[in-house]
């Protein structure tokens, strides 16, 4: 029973960093064309976009959708290892 819960927990950060990753890109493409292609290609301009735009309270909400998502997803990967 606790390894169906942890498994969920790891899907469940994967599905939420997921959607936080392709709303913080629809974002990145809606304030300018460039901002989504760098999202997209480079590495690190994801958190320059967001740096940048920390302000704008939705932008700021999907940064967090998506850092939760990924702390979830470590922690799941990391008890299931451990378990």
């Amino acid at each position: 029973m606790p390894g169906i819960a942890i498994a969920l927990f790891f899907v469940l950060g994967l599905v939420l960093s997921l959607v936080g990753y392709f709303w913080g890109l629809v974002q990145a493409f809606g304030e300018e064309t460039i901002w989504g292609v760098l999202y997209f290609l480079v590495p690190f301009a994801s958190l320059v976009f967001y740096i940048k735009n920390w302000s704008n309270k939705k932008i700021r909400k999907t940064f967090l959708i998506h850092c939760a998502g990924l702390l979830m997803f470590v922690l799941g990967g990391i008890t299931t290892s451990v378990f």
